[in-house]
């Protein structure tokens, strides 16, 4: 009988790991307060509402950025993402998008993913789960991306995990081992690498 090889299941991040949200969000804050602010400037934190004091002196919730119901309606997915993730569709492997919601924004995030994505099946393992809880997914899936270790540390050791690189500093320390990634290039070799490519470089 044939031996039938298991599909490798990708977990995947959406915000600074699929597209680049968080630079948005310091525009919007920029422009509701009326400063010029830098990632610099704020100490490159990913709470960024925490250096916009203003936004209490206006009655502005500087969260209402990510309540925005159209929020992802313009995004671009970052360069070769796309591809990288055709090409593991088409060597037989699953995606499960695993991203932290605001529920105002949760329509246009999963709308975003299959404008971008529409390889994805739905119905033959692919999936969207929607959770800040990124561990309940257990062993559930064999590699993870995401651009902080915060999720990757909820994975267990069985997990291939990769971290997305960002300017921004991250809030724990590692438990455990991961991979850096630059950017969609370096992803793809280490998937294809992980699957079985052997020495053969990935390119898109």
């Amino acid at each position: 009988f044939p031996v039938t090889i298991q599909p490798y299941v990708l977990g995947l991040d959406v915000d600074e790991s699929f597209t680049l949200t968080a630079y948005k969000w310091l525009e919007w804050l920029n422009a509701v307060c009326g400063t010029q602010r830098s990632l610099g400037d704020c100490n490159y934190d990913y709470r960024l509402n925490l250096y916009f004091p203003e936004c209490n002196d206006f009655g502005v919730d500087p969260f209402s950025f990510w309540k925005n119901v159209g929020l992802y309606e313009t995004a671009q997915p970052m360069e070769g993402a796309v591809d990288v993730l055709r090409k593991w569709k088409e060597a037989g492997n699953n995606i499960v998008v695993i991203s932290y919601c605001k529920s105002m924004h949760m329509s246009s995030k999963v709308k975003f993913i299959k404008r971008w994505l529409p390889f994805l099946e739905f119905d033959k393992g692919d999936g969207f789960i929607a959770t800040k809880e990124k561990g309940c997914i257990g062993n559930a899936i064999d590699i993870m991306i995401d651009d902080r270790l915060k999720y990757l540390n909820m994975f267990p050791k069985s997990t291939l995990k990769i971290l997305s690189n960002s300017p921004y500093r991250q809030e724990v320390d590692s438990c455990g081992h991961y991979v850096l990634a630059n950017n969609w290039r370096e992803v793809g070799n280490i998937l294809f690498t992980f699957s079985g490519s052997g020495d053969i470089r990935y390119q898109y």
